[in-house]
């Protein structure tokens, strides 16, 4: 862990700008397989990335179940982390670059960390892979992309925490047939991980059981919301 806390010593991990550059960096690279696999596939792009702008209600709804498993998808990290004993984490490398960052930083990681991992990780996973399976079976088109969506980020915490969101991200695809509200939730999301890490750095291996039963009742809410809302075809019957 001397590597940590010496800047100096891996400017990679530890610097704003680096860990904002190598994470664009990825997000890109996700962006042109996108665009690869549409050139090449041909695909409905109105099945595939459906880009239809939301409701307020629904908006409203992928917010609450969105943030609502924030708690769960901590602690299901955490389990991980007492499993996996991980010395390096990426809640670490945010709480050690967030607080170190100038305005100019704090905006290129928000950039890396939020406004891009929504674009193109919601093309991907909300995108291309459930539009592969939301016409047969909504259950699939849920799960299995958001368990592609944890391994994707490969660290195992925070595996464990994107599966976790990935449902949610995942039902308010199916909910409302489009991928703009996924995106949003996700930026705002992580958005709001970034700004929490900057100003409070230290991270509580802990869990506690009321915060993750308030989360699944605002999630809920959500979730009828969205049930409610939703376009027709989405709806189950």
């Amino acid at each position: 862990m001397s590597v940590l806390k010496d800047p100096e010593l891996s400017p990679v991990l530890t610097h704003p700008l680096w860990v904002a550059g190598g994470t664009l960096a990825v997000e890109l690279s996700l962006l042109g397989v996108v665009g690869a696999w549409i050139w090449v596939l041909k695909p409905s792009l109105a099945q595939v990335l459906p880009i239809r702008a939301p409701a307020a209600r629904e908006l409203l709804g992928a917010l609450l179940l969105v943030f609502g498993v924030m708690p769960l998808a901590s602690a299901s990290a955490e389990v991980v982390y007492r499993l996996v004993g991980d010395e390096l984490t990426a809640s670490d490398l945010v709480g050690i670059t967030a607080p170190r960052a100038s305005l100019g930083e704090l905006a290129a990681l928000i950039h890396a960390l939020a406004f891009a991992p929504a674009l193109a990780e919601e093309a991907m996973f909300r995108g291309l892979i459930t539009g592969a399976f939301v016409s047969r079976s909504r259950a699939l088109a849920v799960l299995l992309p958001s368990a592609m969506f944890g391994l994707f980020h490969l660290e195992p915490t925070q595996a464990a925490g994107t599966m976790v969101l990935g449902i949610s991200f995942g039902l308010t695809r199916v909910y409302t047939g489009s991928i703009v509200p996924c995106a949003v939730a996700h930026c705002l999301y992580n958005a709001v991980i970034v700004l929490m890490m900057r100003h409070n750095p230290v991270i509580e291996h802990t869990i506690r059981i009321w915060p993750i039963f308030v989360g699944l009742s605002v999630s809920a809410l959500g979730f009828v919301i969205l049930r409610r809302g939703g376009l027709p075809c989405y709806r189950t019957a």
